[in-house]
């Protein structure tokens, strides 16, 4: 039963463009299915109401003023939020990546469930897969972080292609940094192109980057050189199907949803805003729910 006398706990998600986004929805519903006051928001920064805000002016607008327990965060932000923080959780130091905030007693905590939800994947519906061989497209927030689940979990050769060169080396040295400490052996490599020959020796391809969201619909890279036996995973999952995974498809791959993820990160994020224990098989219903709802329309 739901208590009517406690204050509901507020909560959204910045972001640039995100309409399409079913985070707010699976949040919702189920919250309300465990009868919890719950209210999660989009708060998207291409909209009027807040283009003209710093991300700052915006975090600091839903602490103080709008009395927010706490913030998703999403592209292009989980970078620039950091220096926001005034603590965070060992996740957010390990990748240089914060996607979840809390506000406690005048504190902006940041934590990593891309990271944790990752790893969730790794151990779950994932966990059959070979992933001795791996190519990550994007060093940003979320390739950083899924990057460092790999090498966590035992990934032998991690392969790296950012359109921006140096971010790419960037991630490898931390990965390097990360590899080091845990006594790890792995061998990390930035591509300057992906061509038949880097894609020939690996197992898996996620795409960390925006393209194939419904505003940037291509592929992110030519599947032709992709081989039949690579397992391929897109991290977008609004449309359901991008692109990437249609052609992937076509040639013989296995592919993987991005809305698994977006799944993963969302009931560790709201285990984090609600202080309670959340159940990624209810999670799951509802996102697939909503997403078919969606197709219907």
């Amino acid at each position: 039963m739901t208590n009517l006398n406690l204050e509901p706990i507020k909560v959204g998600l910045i972001a640039y463009n995100i309409s399409g986004s079913i985070t707010p929805e699976i949040h919702n519903i189920y919250a309300k299915n465990i009868g919890l006051r719950y209210h999660y928001t989009r708060i998207d920064t291409a909209k009027e109401a807040y283009c003209s805000y710093s991300l700052e002016k915006i975090l600091e607008n839903l602490k103080t003023r709008e009395n927010f327990t706490g913030v998703n965060i999403s592209y292009p932000f989980k970078v620039e939020i950091i220096k926001l923080l005034t603590s965070h959780s060992y996740e957010v130091k390990l990748t240089n990546s914060c996607n979840t905030v809390v506000f406690r007693n005048n504190e902006i905590i940041g934590h990593n469930t891309d990271y944790t939800g990752y790893k969730y994947l790794l151990e779950t519906s994932l966990k059959a897969k070979n992933k001795e061989n791996i190519l990550i497209l994007g060093s940003g927030g979320a390739g950083s972080s899924i990057a460092i689940a790999f090498l966590e979990t035992g990934t032998k050769v991690l392969n790296l292609f950012d359109k921006s060169i140096e971010s790419a080396y960037n991630l490898r040295n931390k990965l390097s940094k990360r590899a080091k400490e845990l006594k790890q052996d792995i061998k990390i490599n930035v591509l300057n192109n992906v061509d038949k020959e880097s894609t020939a020796y690996v197992d898996g391809i996620i795409n960390t980057t925006p393209m194939g969201m419904s505003k940037s619909p291509s592929s992110a890279i030519d599947t032709n050189i992709i081989l039949p036996k690579t397992w391929v995973h897109d991290i977008v999952y609004f449309p359901l199907e991008t692109e990437f995974m249609k052609q992937s498809k076509k040639i013989g791959c296995e592919v993987f949803s991005g809305v698994n993820l977006a799944i993963a990160q969302a009931y560790k994020s709201f285990e984090i805003f609600s202080s309670k224990n959340a159940s990624y098989e209810e999670f799951e219903k509802i996102a697939l729910s909503e997403i078919t709802r969606r197709e219907n329309l």
